[in-house]
């Protein structure tokens, strides 16, 4: 990772792209966390 982060200045892109699968994850780790952490009602 420390690879990236210092390749990271030499990119013109302003965020870093994931792949589609790994983003995928990440967004259903947050559905899955906001489920645990959300109040139910």
């Amino acid at each position: 990772m420390a690879a990236v982060q210092e390749g990271l200045p030499a990119t013109f892109a302003p965020t870093l792209a994931l792949s589609r699968y790994q983003e995928g994850r990440l967004r259903r780790f947050h559905r899955t966390l906001d489920s645990y952490v959300a109040p139910k009602g």
